[in-house]
């Protein structure tokens, strides 16, 4: 009870005090300004440090919110960055594989070759036989001995045929051989495969006219390969040595090391010449 006593009568106190100063800074501003001054002077310190200390929170929040936009916006722009790559490598294959078939598509039209186009999956693993895998078989009267080509070049011809692949025997195999001509001057003989990336043209007489940079094609006298396929480019001809042959080095048109699509034909007519065997021959 006392101490609620001196609560009130503080309280009194205060509230008449405050009249008294109020009514003497009335009557002499001069008081009321001095204490303003004082009021400021004490508290300006505290409400500059409270000012800088607020800027640099206000500039830290902000500038991390920015950043954070930043980093997730950068996010976002890779993400779009690598979809971009993916799709204009993807349009530059579908590009690619278009060219190559329009340019079957165009030797089909031009020479009535009946054949499959198809993929390479696969190539020989072992580095013993030059040869690739295909994607096509059997059920795509696809057979032993048919030949296999690209942009009206020769790559091999087939090996063997399964259901559904087949194994295609390149130019450069070692037990490759096609019947080929100097497109230039004619003369005549068979391209061997060496194992290696280049060709021999072999069985061409001492006294035929064969010059670096002939086209070499094929004669259709095998059997195998229809007339005027190209085989490739004499990169070297040997100095004669007296002997019955010339040695003549060939080099493949087609890059046989990065096949992709072929064109395996299945029937062509060559002006009387035997073509490719039926689809009911037998295979070997």
């Amino acid at each position: 009870m006392l101490r609620h006593h001196r609560i009130v009568t503080s309280v009194v106190l205060f509230f008449l005090l405050s009249l008294v100063l109020t009514a003497y800074s009335v009557r002499n501003p001069a008081v009321g300004q001095l204490g303003s001054v004082f009021f400021q002077t004490l508290t300006v310190p505290f409400q500059r440090t409270f000012q800088v200390g607020w800027a640099q929170v206000s500039h830290f929040w902000s500038g991390y919110v920015w950043l954070i936009a930043a980093e997730d916006e950068n996010t976002i722009l890779k993400k779009e960055v690598l979809s971009l790559r993916s799709e204009v490598a993807r349009l530059r294959e579908l590009s690619q594989e278009a060219a190559a078939l329009r340019e079957i598509l165009q030797l089909r039209t031009q020479t009535g070759y009946e054949g499959v186009v198809t993929s390479v999956i696969g190539e020989d693993p072992s580095g013993w036989v030059e040869s690739v895998t295909i994607d096509r078989g059997r059920s795509d009267r696809i057979r032993a001995r048919m030949p296999a080509i690209l942009g009206g070049s020769v790559v091999g011809q087939v090996h063997a045929s399964a259901l559904r692949s087949a194994q295609v025997l390149l130019l450069t195999d070692r037990t490759s051989g096609v019947a080929g001509l100097v497109q230039r001057s004619r003369a005549r003989g068979i391209v061997l495969g060496t194992g290696t990336d280049e060709c021999t043209f072999a069985y061409v007489r001492e006294e035929e006219d064969v010059l670096v940079g002939d086209i070499v094609v094929t004669s259709g006298l095998d059997g195998v390969f229809p007339k005027g396929l190209e085989i490739g480019r004499v990169v070297e001809v040997g100095e004669s040595s007296g002997g019955m042959f010339r040695e003549i080095r060939v080099a493949p048109s087609v890059d046989l090391k990065h096949l992709e699509t072929l064109f395996v034909i299945t029937g062509f007519e060559d002006s009387g010449e035997k073509g490719v065997p039926s689809q009911g021959s037998e295979e070997q």
